[in-house]
């Protein structure tokens, strides 16, 4: 996924060899990567994108699952999260089939790819628990939105089964929690402040968190910012002032799909949103000189400090 993960426990019995649990995390986190990475041809997912077959397909259960909650959070969504997106974000200069539009900004002219919103993902594909089957021979699937917090779960799992039951684990900044941390009231956990420091330290027992964010993947052109975020309904980067938003929930793929999800529906949408759905969530708002926070009385349960 090219990115880093992390693993903090804080009690194990002594039949808890912790060689052969790297050896059993690492394994699952490979398999992950061969079924979902698009920057690997031979994934599970790259095989489906290419393929112009409209013919049913094996995959694996778990990519299936991964799948359905995507679809389900699409539409719960209303299609801010969309998991057809991948092409888009190609198109503005991101992602493994890039067409350099980052390096293109720098000079002159700037020309901005030709965008349309992003078909509903219901229409373009069906699925059952281990099959797939395109309906248009174009439909390509992008999970970067939902993977690392599957992944994160994953991996928890796999440390639960071995019988440690007070742990956290992190992806790429996707978090989750079990048992009660160090000092027993749960694992302090603090969130990045894109201007310097922490935005907010919270304490978690049995969550998880994830980050999304316009702030490490994007370029400037004439003074505008162009992030990796695209809105599927309209197939252009996200032009709202919004630069990150956390989600707490139970699990990680569904912290990270929210995230993602509330990121793309911006500031306003975003945050009515999440206090109609009674989320926990942070929003990060960019102002002229700084970034401005605010917090859904559902996250403020949790938080401990804002600075």
């Amino acid at each position: 996924m090219g990115t880093r993960y992390r693993i903090q426990v804080r009690e194990r019995s002594q039949a808890v060899y912790l060689p052969t649990l790297k050896h059993r995390i690492e394994r699952v986190l490979s398999n992950i990567d061969k079924r979902m990475s698009l920057y690997r041809e031979d994934s599970e997912l790259s095989r489906f994108n290419h393929s112009t077959s409209l013919h049913w397909k094996q995959i694996s259960e778990n990519t299936a699952d991964i799948i359905a909650t995507a679809l389900e959070i699409h539409q719960q969504s209303e299609g801010a999260f969309n998991p057809l997106t991948g092409a888009r974000v190609d198109d503005w200069g991101f992602g493994p089939a890039a067409r350099s539009l980052q390096t293109n900004a720098l000079s002159k002219p700037f020309i901005s790819p030709i965008s349309a919103a992003v078909p509903d993902a219901d229409t373009r594909f069906q699925l059952t628990t281990n099959q797939i089957r395109k309906r248009d021979p174009d439909t390509a699937l992008n999970l970067n939105g939902i993977a690392k917090g599957a992944a994160v779960d994953q991996v928890a799992d796999v440390i639960s089964k071995a019988g440690i039951d007070d742990y956290l684990v992190e992806i790429g900044g996707e978090i989750r929690t079990q048992g009660s941390g160090p000092d027993g009231n749960g694992w302090l956990v603090g969130i990045e402040n894109p201007a310097g420091g922490l935005a907010s330290t919270i304490q978690l027992s049995n969550q998880a968190i994830a980050t999304s964010g316009d702030y490490i993947h994007f370029f400037i052109h004439q003074g505008r910012r162009f992030s990796h975020l695209i809105d599927p309904r309209t197939g252009n980067p996200v032009k709202h002032n919004l630069a990150l938003v956390s989600v707490i929930a139970d699990h990680a793929i569904e912290a990270d799909a929210w995230a993602t999800a509330l990121m793309i529906m911006g500031p306003e949408q975003g945050w009515q949103f999440a206090l109609e759905h009674q989320m926990p969530a942070l929003f990060g708002v960019r102002g002229y000189t700084d970034i401005q926070f605010r917090t859904t009385p559902f996250f403020d349960r949790y938080n401990r400090k804002i600075s």
